[in-house]
């Protein structure tokens, strides 16, 4: 899991979005509870123009953890939430 958590973060710094969005995914079927991931997830989509994805993670997102943990959206969900919203 740390050589995928490297790469997402690699893209993440070069700007090659789409190149790790599978890292992202990967992490996520591997752990479907890593917060940090999904908000990576978020970032590299929305910023590979696929907002409406980016969106169905955020909400993907927030289903996974309430129904979990029967808790409140993580702050990484929240956070992209917050930015995402036009105006």
């Amino acid at each position: 899991m740390a050589v995928l958590d490297q790469l997402v973060d690699y893209h993440l710094r070069q700007g090659s979005y789409a190149n790790g969005i599978p890292y992202a995914l990967r992490l996520l079927q591997i752990d479907s509870l890593r917060e940090k991931t999904y908000g990576q997830l978020m970032e590299l989509l929305a910023r590979s123009g696929e907002r409406e994805a980016a969106l169905a993670q955020f909400e993907a997102c927030r289903l996974n953890w309430m129904k979990t943990f029967a808790l409140r959206q993580p702050r990484n969900c929240q956070h992209f939430m917050n930015v995402s919203r036009p105006g």
